[in-house]
């Protein structure tokens, strides 16, 4: 980090990266180049993957775009969907693969700017006949939903007259990653809307690399976790990295391990840490239904939560609240009617007529959400991040 000038250190740049993983190596890298500055506190640059930089783009321009954006999740289901209604469909023996190199297919026309519609396929093609099947089918289903896959916002991007102008001063660095033309358009047509884009090259790493055989999986991971606690052991304080393929299907396996070879006797890592993990797809994790759900709980209790928050959280599935989630469901039906949806939702719960409707319905949750209320407002209304965190895992535990 040390070719980054002071200068660009600042809260006017925003840092563009590849993905989310190599954003967060720049961040953190970033990080320690100001604290061996010798600051202690300062306000950093925004850094960003670039589909969550082209994301923040298009946000700018959203409320003339209805299209509503969908998450990875979204976009990997809604290609399952397509590619298992097919015909050929009968002859996979799973989809799971078949999704991701669709998916990685058609990002790839996109960066080199090629029209799936403009190609056709030989008669012994048929592998590519199917592709091109499913992206016609992925697109229209798209097109008829008001839905839009978040790797055609660059395209969108590229072919808007009216794209945002830039804050006077600010800048965009793009990080170490060469451009596909597809990206040297989108680069072009903000520089002429006034952007100040520019680039940065890391110092050439000064490392060694070594292939090692296993006899299978275990053996590798635990080879991979005794390398890295002879790091730790060597520099305490030194940032180690483990690439795992398939993390999520392994991810208890891999826990157990690391947790074993790492911090026996939680002496390696503090007493208080535990190994982080990282999706190498490289996005933060906030689109992860699971971790949706959660922040819909926190956002209900804050005083942006109104119906709408309400009637998310009563048909997640991932709460165990009683009743179960049908009756829920029937639940939230059932309010809809009677709600006044402005109304942010803890003041209606204290002075309103809906826990009065709630309490008539399902007394077991309203219970639960008098509890939530009442414990959070015994809270200070100004706290440490810390205490805060504290709150919320009570809050969702108590959910």
């Amino acid at each position: 980090m040390q070719n980054i000038s002071s200068d660009r250190l600042t809260d006017d740049t925003t840092f563009v990266a590849v993905d989310g993983m190599a954003a967060r190596q720049l961040e953190a890298g970033l990080a320690r180049r100001q604290a061996a500055e010798g600051r202690s506190a300062w306000t950093g640059p925004s850094v960003l993957s670039y589909r969550l930089w082209t994301a923040h783009l298009w946000s700018q321009i959203r409320p003339e775009d209805e299209r509503q954006l969908l998450s990875p999740g979204q976009v990997r289901g809604l290609w399952r969907k397509v590619i298992e209604d097919s015909p050929s469909s009968d002859r996979l023996i799973g989809t799971r693969n078949v999704v991701a190199w669709a998916i990685e297919a058609a990002q790839r026309l996109r960066d080199w700017g090629i029209d799936a519609n403009a190609l056709r396929a030989r008669s012994d093609e048929g592998d590519f006949a199917s592709f091109l099947h499913w992206a016609r089918i992925y697109q229209r289903r798209l097109a008829d939903a008001g839905w839009l896959d978040p790797g055609e916002v660059e395209l969108t991007l590229r072919h808007r007259t009216d794209m945002p102008h830039p804050c006077r001063g600010a800048v965009t660095v793009w990080t170490d990653f060469q451009p596909t033309p597809g990206q040297r358009q989108l680069r072009e047509r903000l520089r002429r809307n006034g952007h100040d884009l520019q680039c940065w090259q890391p110092a050439a790493p000064d490392g060694t690399c070594r292939r090692i055989g296993f006899p299978d999986r275990a053996d590798e991971l635990r080879a991979a976790g005794t390398w890295a606690a002879a790091q730790l052991v060597s520099d305490p304080d030194a940032r180690v990295a483990v690439v795992i393929p398939d993390l999520d299907s392994r991810r208890e396996e891999v826990h157990r391990t690391l947790a074993a070879l790492l911090n026996p006797e939680r002496a390696y890592l503090g007493r208080a840490c535990a190994p982080g993990f990282a999706d190498l797809a490289g996005e933060p994790r906030a689109g992860d239904p699971l971790i949706g759900s959660a922040l819909t709980a926190l956002e209900l209790f804050s005083p942006r939560g109104d119906f709408g928050t309400l009637s998310r959280w009563l048909r997640s599935p991932f709460f165990a609240t009683a009743p179960g989630l049908s009756a829920r469901s029937l639940l939230e039906v059932q309010l809809r009617a009677t709600v006044d949806a402005r109304l942010a939702f803890p003041e209606t719960l204290r002075t309103g007529a809906l826990a009065e409707r709630i309490r008539a319905l399902a007394p077991g949750l309203a219970a639960t959400l008098d509890e939530a209320v009442q414990m959070l407002a015994t809270q200070p209304a100004r706290a440490t991040p810390t205490r805060w965190v504290n709150v919320w895992r009570r809050l969702l535990r108590r959910l």
